[in-house]
């Protein structure tokens, strides 16, 4: 076995040591270069066939400034004072993946290899969050001296038949009529959708930009603009046509806007960008441009699977989504661990 190396940035990582068999989006190198937000902390251990990402958090400034998606998402769900007291964290190392899966691959060898050397590596104690369940971490970490519990779940749905029309005959009579009063508002607004792939949407994304920083204001975050293009061109020069952003116009100005991703036969829909106007919530564009567009183009390109964020679990479900559990692992004995037990019996 080849001893653990750690490395400070994804570009550091020499290609052939990425582990060849992360196929899921989350899990690939492209996905861990186009999302590391600027001045990111997390660090990378490798050996053999694993890799762990992992970042310490040590102020509550490394927290607000964390993607959503990636680590503040699910610890709101969390009883409150749990990981943070007032403004300030608690001095801890939080261990954790790039996204919704965090199955490190390969043996059970391998992967109870890196944990050992990170639990050596960190003088804090280590929460493993966002770890699906089944995965070769979840396995490692269960038969350790760790307690788990549910802190969020990851949205799927799987696409019936080959139309749009299919999706709709598989959702309940009531959900069908509302899906079609929300389309038909859409509608009824003359919104025009405008979707762009890769570089064709480079002009467009100052505007996606400022959309999606509604958005995160609106929920407390505060994202500097340069900061957010520039991850924004990331993933455009990273995934190329495989990123795909739609944007919705009435009047002439674009009120919403969605950012996703393809891989192999998936779509994830990760970002959304929405004025928060009387038009944008009579022409119900947040429903029309975060599932139904997103939905279409999936049919429109043959893939089956589309995939959605870690909150806002009830519009999701109402749409025909899957939740699938994502776990966090701590040691016994610290102050997270009756937490984890109260919010798994939820």
């Amino acid at each position: 076995m080849n001893l653990a190396q750690q490395y400070g940035d994804v570009l550091d990582i020499p290609v052939d040591q990425w582990p060849g068999h992360h196929q899921i989006l989350f899990d690939t190198r492209d996905w861990a270069l186009a999302s590391r937000w600027p001045t990111d902390p997390t660090r990378y251990i490798v050996s053999d066939g694993a890799l762990l990402p992992f970042r310490t958090v040590k102020h509550r400034q490394e927290w607000i400034n964390a993607d959503a998606n990636v680590l503040a998402g699910g610890f709101k769900y969390l009883p409150q004072g749990t990981l943070a007291e007032s403004n300030r964290i608690y001095p801890h190392g939080i261990v954790m993946g790039p996204g919704y899966y965090t199955d490190s691959g390969g043996s059970e060898e391998d992967t109870r290899h890196l944990v050992e050397y990170l639990e050596h590596l960190c003088e804090y104690p280590i929460m493993f969050a966002y770890v699906y369940p089944g995965s070769t971490l979840s396995r490692v970490l269960e038969l350790r001296d760790y307690a788990a519990g549910m802190v969020s779940a990851s949205a799927w749905l799987p696409l019936p038949g080959t139309n749009f029309g299919d999706y709709l005959k598989m959702l309940n009579a009531n959900r069908r009529r509302s899906a079609r009063r929300e389309l038909a508002a859409f509608d009824r607004a003359v919104m025009k959708v405008m979707t762009l792939a890769g570089k064709d949407a480079i002009g467009h994304l100052p505007t996606f930009a400022h959309l999606s920083g509604e958005v995160q204001r609106h929920h407390g975050n505060h994202p500097t603009p340069n900061d957010t293009l520039r991850q924004l061109h990331q993933f455009v020069d990273i995934f190329d046509e495989r990123v795909v952003f739609f944007f919705g116009s009435a009047k002439g100005k674009a009120v919403a806007a969605t950012m996703a991703v393809t891989c192999h036969d998936m779509i994830l829909a990760r970002d959304i960008g929405l004025e928060y106007g009387e038009l944008s919530h009579d022409a119900m564009a947040y429903f029309n441009l975060g599932y139904y567009e997103i939905i279409r183009y999936a049919y429109e390109k043959g893939i089956r699977m589309v995939c959605s964020g870690i909150s806002t679990f009830e519009a999701k479900v109402l749409r025909g989504f899957q939740l699938v559990p994502l776990m966090a692992y701590v040691p016994r004995g610290t102050s997270w661990e009756e937490a984890l037990t109260i919010t798994d019996r939820r």
